[in-house]
């Protein structure tokens, strides 16, 4: 009787061992729904727009000119020519960030720490630049935030303005803005 009891045991344990790994191997069967990605969008130019005028980066700015006004009262050029070079470079970006679809990332870490709260407004998952798409699949949704996101600069209502254009108008070719140089 004990051979029998351990026989069975024994095989018990080997049937709810194999049930257990092809549970286990094999997808579930029967309908299994996907949670819908919500992604959430804006227009790079938006940022920019948003920025330029922004007290963040009219701090910036007032800074670079102290350096800028320092260094030429102290008389040395090396430092004004760098500092000039800095603002030169800093123009060329701001045009191709404003007007075509170069990264803000730049801009974007001034107000990463507001992020998470922009993405849970908009019951949005993920954000990302409209530019910077290159597949959706049919299930994911998708949530224009640019409103959201150009809140933190504290747009006036001019640049409100500039920013619902952009709607019309398709950014300027990267290969365009390349060629075109600021003058201050």
């Amino acid at each position: 009787m004990k051979k029998l009891s351990v026989i069975f045991c024994l095989t018990a344990l080997l049937v709810a061992a194999i049930v257990g790994a092809s549970a286990w191997a094999e997808p579930p069967s029967g309908d299994v729904s996907k949670k819908t990605l919500r992604v959430g969008t804006f227009d790079s130019r938006a940022v920019a727009i948003a920025f330029a005028p922004s007290a963040i980066h009219a701090k910036y700015l007032g800074d670079l000119r102290q350096r800028h006004e320092k260094a030429k009262a102290d008389g040395d050029e090396a430092t004004v020519k760098k500092i000039e070079a800095e603002a030169q470079a800093q123009q060329d970006l701001m045009h191709k960030q404003g007007f075509g679809t170069y990264s803000v990332d730049n801009i974007l870490k001034h107000i990463e720490d507001q992020l998470p709260e922009i993405a849970q407004k908009a019951s949005v998952d993920a954000i990302v630049s409209k530019w910077d798409l290159v597949y959706q699949a049919p299930s994911a949704e998708f949530v224009d935030v640019t409103d959201l996101i150009v809140v933190p600069f504290e747009p006036n209502e001019r640049t409100k303005k500039y920013i619902r254009q952009l709607k019309d108008h398709a950014p300027v070719p990267l290969e365009k803005l390349e060629h075109l140089k600021c003058e201050h």
